[in-house]
């Protein structure tokens, strides 16, 4: 099991994120498209390798998910092919419609800033039933803005995005109960280990949105 949340290196800034397959439904490599053929997004099962996108630290190998119709860009690790192409979405075998990469949502990318002081958000990307992305996020005045695993920090992530989240158990998805063991921490039931992709910002991250990894 997980032990907590790491960031990958600030350096490393997600600005781009798309979903090839509308759910969780424990998809193969051709149930996932032409999305990386495409675009040249990465799966996020490829950034969580340390070397790719140089975490703070060790992801939990048990969590990196082995199908995931989740695609990242991150700048410096990611050669988008093109950003704008539109790809197939599917829902299992089948393409049910078009989808483009979106960028991901921080102060550099969006224009929408987050507060001052500590202020900080949390961004959860999940796929979604209507054929892209969808996404939870949360804005919050934090107590600690320098650490990622702060326990005030995670459990606002608990209380206001795992924690009102359907239970997507039954699609393969997680399980989505409010608890950091099960939402953040287990290496089978947690949102990391079904693919979702989550992002940290907060001032010392300077607009950008970091990714965030079950760390052993």
């Amino acid at each position: 099991m997980a032990q907590n949340l790491i960031l990958a290196s600030l350096s490393r800034p997600l600005t781009h994120v798309g979903a090839a397959n509308s759910f969780f439904i424990g998809q193969t490599v051709t149930d996932l498209g032409d999305i990386a053929a495409l675009t040249g997004a990465d799966t996020i099962s490829t950034l969580y390798n340390s070397a790719n996108a140089q975490w703070q630290g060790t992801i939990s190998p048990a969590a990196i998910p082995t199908g995931t119709g989740q695609y990242v860009v991150a700048e410096g690790v990611t050669v988008p092919t093109d950003l704008a192409a539109s790809y197939d979405c599917r829902r299992s075998s089948s393409i049910v419609g078009k989808g483009t990469l979106q960028q991901a949502i921080s102060t550099n990318n969006s224009g929408a800033p987050i507060g001052g002081g500590n202020d900080s958000r949390w961004c959860l990307y999940v796929p979604s039933e209507d054929k892209n992305q969808a996404v939870y996020a949360f804005e919050y005045s934090s107590t600690d803005a320098a650490d990622v695993n702060a326990g005030n920090n995670i459990q606002v992530l608990l209380d206001n995005i795992t924690g009102r989240m359907p239970n997507y158990s039954g699609n393969l998805g997680p399980v989505c109960d409010g608890t950091a063991a099960n939402d953040l921490l287990n290496d089978t039931l947690s949102i990391f280990a079904k693919g979702c992709i989550l992002t940290w910002e907060t001032p010392i991250t300077s607009g950008d949105a970091i990714l965030v990894g079950p760390g052993v």
